[in-house]
C-alpha cells in the first residue's frame, strides 16, 4: 500500500507512506514516512513515522500546510483507526482516535478483514479533512471515542444494539464503512 500527498501551497514539498512487512515477521506490517523538500529529488534517510502493526495508510495536506496521516492498528487485541495531525514533521501531533473494537468482534467472514482502502483527503476550503475507513459497526459509544457517527440505520441506543430495516428486531453487527 502506498499513498502521496502534495503541499497545495508548495509543491516541492511532498510525503510518501508505504506498508510493508516488519521484523516482527508473520502478517506484521510497518508503516514508513518519508519526505522530500524538493519535488522528489531527494528524499529524508530515514523515517519521519514508523508505525507497527498497522495498515491502510493514508496522507492529506491541507492549505494551511498542516498534514494528516490516517492508519488501523492492532493493539492488545483491539483494531484502532487513528489521525495523527502535525505542522513540524511529527515532532510534534495531534492524535485522534476515530474507532476501536476488538479484533475478531464481527468474526472474519472474508479477507482482508478490515477492507483493503481507507481515504483521507483535505478539504479545499481550509483546515479541514474528511476520509472513509471501515470498522465494526458496533454502535457502542466507547467503539467511538472521539465523535459518535451519524447512523444510517435504525439503532436502539439504549442497548447498543443495531436494528433491522422495520426496526422490529437485532442485526448482528459487521464491517461497514464510515465517512
Amino acid at each position: 500500500r502506498l499513498n502521496i500527498a502534495v503541499d497545495p501551497n508548495n509543491c516541492n514539498r511532498v510525503y510518501i507512506v508505504w506498508t510493508d512487512n516488519n521484523p516482527l515477521g508473520g502478517n506484521n506490517y510497518s508503516l514508513h514516512i518519508i519526505s522530500s523538500t524538493n519535488g522528489g529529488v531527494n528524499w529524508s534517510a530515514n523515517d519521519l513515522r514508523r508505525i507497527d502493526n498497522a495498515i491502510n495508510p493514508a496522507l492529506a495536506i491541507n492549505c494551511l500546510g498542516e498534514l494528516a496521516f490516517s492508519y488501523q492498528r492492532l493493539v492488545s487485541g483491539n483494531w484502532q483507526t487513528i489521525v495523527e495531525r502535525t505542522t513540524n514533521d511529527f515532532a510534534t501531533t495531534a492524535t485522534t482516535t476515530l474507532n476501536t473494537f476488538p479484533d475478531g468482534t464481527p468474526a472474519s467472514t472474508f479477507l482482508p478483514y478490515l477492507g483493503d482502502y481507507a481515504c483521507l483527503t483535505a478539504m479545499p476550503s481550509g483546515k479541514d479533512f474528511c476520509g472513509v475507513f471501515s470498522a465494526s459497526n458496533n454502535p457502542n459509544p466507547a467503539n467511538f471515542p472521539a465523535v459518535q457517527p451519524l447512523w444510517q440505520r435504525n439503532v436502539n441506543t439504549a442497548t447498543n444494539q443495531l436494528r433491522n430495516l422495520t426496526n422490529t428486531s437485532n442485526v448482528n453487527v459487521s464491517i461497514d464503512p464510515f465517512f
